[in-house]
């Protein structure tokens, strides 16, 4: 029968020491294969020993590792175990020896950091972990404690507040309000939920804001804010305000529930229903306040009578060609002179020639002064004529300065128009007015003595 015996080392340090092997840490695995054994053998820190070796044999020893003093020669071991250098991890290109100088890197060597107890190889640009193992610890390179961790992610778990923490219970407070959120973003115009984080909280916040509108700057109080965003006058816009849909066919009392619209209307209707100061009423049943008439109170629902002994009765009507005479009879009018009749006009309001003749009684001052007598006055029966000289000036009528009284063929008096200062008045013979003329005649001086003697003649002398 043939048994092969295989050795599996479990090996996560090894001391060498001029190629040998001096310190297995841990154990090393052999298993005899067909036998039905196996066996572990422990490093005590002594050189390993194994136990009951000679009790397996095997036809083919070659295949077999060898010891020497006690060791498996470094020859016989495999490559991944004679290869493995310790030191230190400086990063991930760069792994130091135990004297801190660097490795020159090798594809078939295990390199060991003995500080986290990780095994690399290098991959041609950098160490690559080979089993990564966690150690527990609180650095970035280690596994925290499990029980630990389970209580911090239950209590990252709990809702609301289990500390009961406060503001005031936060330590540089301040640093929160100069915090710059890089999250935040504006967000949706809509009332903040408990459920949005603080970043949609914000964005909320500010989209309402920015709809709000702009700071409206104040007017005096007589403006108003008009759709359109403008400051308008009231006064001025409320008179210049067409009144569209008025009507006025209620008048009635306005009342307080009345649009101003209902309130113009009905008092217009009720305008409408009134008199103007100067106006007539179209009809009437009765007056408000009764009226006297002559003693008699009238109101307009009756007729009244009126009595007044001071005053005529009725009178009979009679002809245009009638008067009233003084005994309050009628009498005819009367184209002639005829007793106790009035003289009828014409048309033109004047009497017809002849028509009234009778002697003019009384003193001729009398009719000088008490009577304006037109067209010619002559000296009739007893009548006295005005004596000579008796017109004064003013009783003249006025005339044009210059202008010289005269007679016409007629007789009839007439004025001579005033002539130049170069003009002498000049007779034109009988029956005709003088008038101003130019001079004429030998046009030389006169002689002194001619002079004198006309300043005797004219002179009286």
């Amino acid at each position: 029968m043939t048994t092969n015996v295989i050795v599996q080392p479990r090996i996560t340090k090894i001391t060498r020491i001029d190629g040998r092997v001096t310190r297995l840490v841990r154990s090393i695995a052999v298993s005899v294969d067909g036998g039905g054994v196996s066996q572990a053998y422990v490093d005590n820190g002594d050189a390993a020993t194994l136990v009951s070796a000679n009790a397996y044999t095997d036809s083919s020893l070659s295949d077999k590792a060898d010891l020497v003093g006690g060791f498996v020669p470094a020859s016989q071991l495999p490559s991944f175990v004679d290869d493995v250098l310790e030191g230190h991890l400086i990063d991930m290109t760069t792994f130091d020896d135990l004297f801190n100088d660097p490795y020159v890197p090798e594809s078939g060597k295990i390199y060991l950091d003995i500080t986290t107890n990780l095994q690399y190889r290098w991959g041609g640009s950098s160490y690559v972990v080979l089993n990564p193992s966690l150690a527990l610890g609180e650095t970035s390179s280690t596994a925290y404690r499990g029980d630990r961790g389970k209580i911090a992610y239950d209590h990252s778990q709990a809702t609301g507040n289990p500390h009961g923490t406060s503001f005031s219970d936060l330590l540089n407070q301040s640093a929160l309000f100069n915090l710059v959120y890089s999250a935040y973003v504006i967000g949706s115009n809509t009332a903040i939920l408990a459920s949005d984080t603080l970043g949609q909280m914000l964005g909320k916040l500010q989209a309402q804001v920015d709809s709000k509108e702009p700071t409206i700057t104040a007017t005096t109080s007589a403006d108003y804010y008009r759709g359109d965003k403008t400051w308008r006058s009231f006064a001025t816009d409320a008179l210049g305000t067409v009144l569209t849909g008025l009507s006025t066919a209620t008048a009635t009392a306005i009342t307080a529930t009345d649009t101003v619209l209902t309130a113009f209307g009905k008092l217009q209707a009720q305008v409408n229903n009134k008199l103007n100061s100067d106006a007539n009423a179209v009809s009437a049943t009765k007056l408000a306040t009764a009226r006297n008439i002559n003693g008699v109170a009238f109101d307009g629902t009756a007729n009244i009578t009126v009595a007044d002994s001071t005053k005529e009765p009725t009178i009979t009507a009679g002809t245009v060609s009638q008067y009233i005479k003084g005994d309050k009879s009628l009498g005819a009018t009367a184209t002639a002179n005829t007793a106790d009749t009035l003289v009828a006009r014409d048309a033109s309001g004047n009497f017809a020639a002849s028509t009234i003749t009778a002697s003019l009684n009384g003193t001729a001052s009398n009719v000088a002064t008490n009577a304006n007598l037109t067209g010619i006055v002559t000296s009739i029966g007893n009548a006295t004529a005005i004596a000579d000289k008796a017109i004064p000036l003013a009783k003249l009528a006025d005339g044009t300065a210059g202008n010289i009284l005269t007679y016409s063929a007629t007789g009839v008096i007439a004025a001579v128009a005033t002539g130049t200062a170069a003009q002498v008045l000049t007779s034109n013979g009988a029956g005709n007015a003088p008038t101003f003329q130019a001079a004429t005649g030998g046009g030389g001086t006169v002689p002194p003595i001619v002079k004198q003697f006309s300043a005797y003649q004219f002179g009286g002398l």
